[in-house]
C-alpha cells in the first residue's frame, strides 16, 4: 500500500516559534533549528499521520532551506528569495495574476487589491465565468482581517484534507521583517 501526504505552508512570525525564554535567532541556522522543532510539534501522538518538516524560508535572512524526505515541497524551493515565494502564493492559491501580485508586493495596499479583485470578480460573473469568479471571491474572503493574499486563516489547519496555505501568526501586527514560511507534510500510510 502506498503513502498519501498533504502539504501545509505556514506563515509565522519568528516569535511564534520561540519557546518561552528562548533567545531570538542570530543566524539563519538557529532560526531553522527553531522552526524545525516548532514543526515537529504537529506530530500526532498516535503515530499517524507522520509530520515531516520540509523546509523554511526567512524574511529577515532572505534565505530558504529544504530538507525533504519522502515528501516534496509544493511552495518552497531551494535558495528561493522571500519575495519570490510570496509571489508564488499570491498567484496560487491566491488567484492573482503576475502583474497584480507584483504590484501588491510593491505597494502592500489591501484596499486597492480588494477593489481590483471585486471588479474582476464582477466581470467574470457577467461573462458567466463562474470558476474564475469563484477563485477571486475565495481570495476576497481569505483577505478579510489579513494582510497577504493566498493565506487562509490558521483555524483551518488540519493534518488531512488538501494541500493548504495558512496564516498561523498569533500577532498580525508584528509586521514585516521577521516573518517565516514553514512547509510541513502529513504522511498517511
Amino acid at each position: 500500500m502506498g503513502m498519501h501526504y498533504v502539504n501545509k505552508l505556514l506563515l509565522l512570525n519568528e516569535t511564534d516559534i520561540m519557546d518561552k525564554g528562548q533567545a531570538t535567532a542570530t543566524g539563519f541556522t538557529d532560526l531553522w533549528d527553531q522552526a524545525y522543532e516548532y514543526g515537529k510539534r504537529y506530530q500526532s501522538e498516535y503515530g499517524s499521520p507522520i509530520c515531516s518538516v520540509l523546509g523554511c524560508s526567512s524574511e529577515r535572512f532572505d534565505q530558504t532551506v529544504l530538507e525533504p524526505d519522502y515528501c516534496q515541497p509544493n511552495w518552497l524551493s531551494e535558495n528561493a528569495a522571500w519575495d519570490d515565494l510570496l509571489l508564488k502564493v499570491f498567484q496560487y492559491p491566491g488567484g492573482l495574476d503576475e502583474e497584480m501580485a507584483r504590484e501588491f508586493l510593491q505597494t502592500k495596499d489591501i484596499r486597492a487589491l480588494t477593489s481590483k479583485l471585486e471588479f474582476r470578480a464582477q466581470a467574470h460573473l457577467q461573462s458567466k465565468d463562474y470558476y474564475a469568479s469563484g477563485q477571486l471571491l475565495q481570495t476576497l474572503v481569505a483577505l478579510q482581517g489579513r494582510d497577504l493574499p493566498g493565506f487562509r486563516c490558521g483555524s483551518f489547519m488540519s493534518q488531512g484534507g488538501e494541500d493548504d496555505v495558512l496564516d498561523m501568526r498569533f500577532d498580525k501586527k508584528f509586521g514585516a521583517g521577521r516573518r517565516l514560511l514553514l512547509e510541513v507534510a502529513f504522511l498517511w500510510d
